[in-house]
């Protein structure tokens, strides 16, 4: 083959033409690999955000209430180291499905929100939506129950303890005929009391709480019973032997079909219970 000095072959040409191309994008890779935003680089992500925790949840509606409703309260203040009658006021907001309690008789009352992962511990919410330092133990059923009962705490210190519900009203009260009502708490006691509605006459028993002992403590009778069942309490008796011990109760639910006690002295706090006839 005969070549000319100073010209190259048409396929050298072309060879060398690929070969510098090659070696362009080779170079051009080797930049792009190493600088920012190149595709071997690790994409950076943002943190995934921690969920806010779940402080409160819904409340079960009580007594199968389809409305607002104020409570029927008989309770204690000062309890359990000196009890005077409660002046706790406790209603249902249906709309707002929760509860409201002045837990000192006034009209400011307060929001009560049930914390999450509990069935009974509240905390306490002023109108201005501040949470209070006192928190509410309360327990209620749907129906066909009609009472229930809550506790006050500051701290781990108990402040009050109280029955609330939907009291039976003096026209619904049996005029005749005899229940017996049984009733009890943990960590309250337990007792019976018999109405004999015709004759008016009322007796029964009340005991301190003994836990899961053999022997139960001898139950003490009631005394100097009085029975008005057009006023509230219905019942005002004494037990046992102290003067300083009193039993006091009213009724719930329709015809009397369930019943709250409070007591103090040998038997101090808040029983509830069913009548039967």
């Amino acid at each position: 083959m005969h070549f000319q000095l100073g010209r190259v072959p048409h396929t050298f040409v072309s060879s060398y033409a690929l070969l510098a191309i090659l070696s362009l994008t080779a170079c051009g890779d080797d930049d792009a690999n190493s600088g920012p935003g190149s595709i071997g680089a690790t994409p950076s992500t943002s943190p995934t955000p921690t969920p806010s925790p779940v402080l409160y949840t819904a409340t079960e509606v009580p007594f199968g209430l389809t409305q607002n409703r104020d409570f029927d309260i008989l309770g204690w203040d000062g309890w359990p180291t000196s009890p005077t009658p409660s002046v706790i006021q406790l209603r249902w907001n249906a709309t707002a499905v929760e509860y409201e309690m002045s837990e000192n008789g006034d009209a400011q009352f307060k929001r009560l929100r049930l914390r999450a992962g509990t069935q009974s511990a509240y905390d306490v919410f002023a109108a201005d939506g501040s949470k209070l330092t006192f928190m509410v133990d309360l327990r209620a059923s749907a129906a066909p129950h009609s009472v229930g009962n809550l506790r006050i705490f500051e701290g781990s210190q108990a402040k009050a303890y109280a029955a609330f519900g939907i009291g039976t009203v003096a026209a619904d009260i049996p005029s005749t005929g005899i229940f017996t009502c049984d009733f009890g708490e943990d960590e309250v006691g337990d007792g019976s009391v018999i109405f004999d509605f015709s004759s008016g006459v009322v007796s029964g028993w009340v005991r301190p709480f003994w836990g899961n002992g053999a022997n139960p403590p001898p139950s003490l009778s009631l005394t100097q019973v009085a029975y008005t069942p057009d006023k509230t309490p219905i019942l005002d008796a004494k037990f046992g032997n102290s003067p300083d011990n009193r039993l006091e109760a009213r009724f719930y639910g329709l015809q009397a079909s369930q019943i709250a006690v409070r007591t103090k002295g040998e038997v101090t706090g808040i029983m509830t219970g069913v009548c039967s006839s």
